[in-house]
C-alpha cells in the first residue's frame, strides 16, 4: 500500500542531530501506515549513513534511504520529491523537528479540502543560544521556511519543482503556485520547530 504522505529529509553531515528529526516523525499521532520518510544523504562524510541505515533497518516499511554525490541541497530536495510515493509532500530537514500532531493536523485539512494545494502552519524558532520565538505565518506566507508546509505533490510537479539556481527556491515555488491559482490554507498552531543555526544559509545576510 502506498503512503499518503512523504516526508522528505535532506541531510549533509548531520549524524549528531538527525535522530531528533527522524524520531519526531516516527512519534507522530498520524497512522504510521499512512506516511513514509524519504532521506536523501547529499554526500555526507560523517556517520550520517550509518545512523539512517539503522533507522531503515528498524523501520523498513517507513524509512527509505538514498545517497547522492554531493549535488547540493536543492537538487537533493527535487530528488526526494521524485522518489516520493505519497500523494502529499512535506519537508523536514535533519536539524528541525515536527510537533507530534503535525502530520495528522495538516493531512486532515489538505485531504478534506480539495480546493487547497498546500497547508502551512505557525512554528517555533529556536536560536543557537536556545531562545524560542513563536512565528505567526497567518499574515505573511513568506514568514514560512521550507518545512512546516504540506503540498499536493501534483501541484509541485506542475510548476517544475524547486529551481536549483536559486538560494531560497521555496519562496519562488510559493509564488508560482499562487500565480497559477493554487490555494493555501493556514493552521494557527505551532506544529513544527525550526532550529536556526549560525552556519545555516538563512543566517547568511
Amino acid at each position: 500500500m502506498k503512503p499518503e504522505v512523504s516526508v522528505i529529509t535532506r541531510a549533509y553531515n548531520e549524524a549528531d542531530i538527525i535522530e531528533r528529526a527522524l524520531n519526531s516523525v516516527l512519534n507522530q499521532t498520524f497512522d504510521p501506515k499512512q506516511y513514509e520518510i524519504v532521506v536523501i544523504d547529499d554526500g555526507s562524510t560523517d556517520d550520517t549513513d550509518v545512523v539512517v541505515s539503522n533507522y531503515e533497518q528498524d523501520h523498513p516499511s517507513t524509512v527509505r534511504f538514498f545517497r547522492t554525490g554531493d549535488t547540493g541541497p536543492i537538487a537533493s530536495l527535487n530528488e526526494g520529491i521524485e522518489r516520493a510515493r505519497g500523494m502529499y509532500i512535506t519537508i523536514l530537514d535533519a536539524d528541525d523537528r515536527f510537533e507530534p500532531s503535525f502530520l495528522e493536523r495538516t493531512y486532515s485539512v489538505i485531504q478534506k479540502r480539495t480546493e487547497v494545494d498546500f497547508v502551512y502552519t505557525d512554528y517555533y524558532e529556536i536560536t543557537s543560544d536556545g531562545e524560542q520565538k513563536y512565528v505567526d505565518t497567518s499574515e505573511d506566507l513568506f514568514q514560512t521556511v521550507a518545512a512546516g508546509i504540506i503540498f499536493n505533490k501534483e501541484a509541485i510537479e506542475a510548476v517544475g519543482g524547486y529551481d536549483e539556481t536559486l538560494v531560497f527556491p521555496e519562496y519562488d515555488l510559493l509564488i508560482k503556485l499562487q500565480q497559477r491559482g493554487r490555494k493555501g490554507c493556514h493552521i494557527a498552531e505551532p506544529l513544527f520547530v525550526y532550529y536556526r543555526r549560525n552556519d545555516s544559509i538563512t543566517a547568511n545576510e
